[in-house]
């Protein structure tokens, strides 16, 4: 099985078999992409076996996007990928981090202290809107 990435600035393209012989799993994969806030657009071409992703590099690094690919079993086989050396999206790679860490925090800690201040029902409450 040969799997082929090709990206430009906000856009990348995987062509795999795993797309061409199952349309079904090319369909999930599409909504799955589809679903991502930093997705502006996401086609199929099931001809072909591409799934081709178009992205804001202001909200997500193009390693997010091959991130969900390897969560979608696309990138089976392929052994890494280059760092993009251009100190712009090395920044804005290390915001998303940030921004994610701090989610992990909240998600964390936002229980405990509502545990400590309302009791354990808005602890439940809470992991409920989480």
């Amino acid at each position: 099985m040969s799997t082929f990435l090709h990206q430009t600035p906000g856009r990348i393209r995987v062509r795999t078999s795993l797309i061409r012989k199952n349309s079904d799993f090319g369909r999930s994969c599409l909504t799955h992409m589809q679903s991502l806030d930093f997705v502006e657009d996401a086609t199929v071409n099931f001809l072909t076996g591409s799934l081709t992703v178009w992205f804001d590099p202001t909200l997500a690094h193009s390693a997010d996007v091959i991130k969900e690919f390897n969560r979608l079993g696309l990138l089976a086989g392929v052994v890494g990928f280059p760092f993009p050396k251009s100190a712009k999206y090395k920044k804005l790679y290390a915001q998303n981090l940030q921004k994610e860490a701090i989610n992990q925090l909240v998600r964390l800690l936002l229980p405990l202290m509502v545990e400590h201040f309302a009791g354990k029902a808005g602890k439940a409450l809470v992991q409920k809107v989480l």
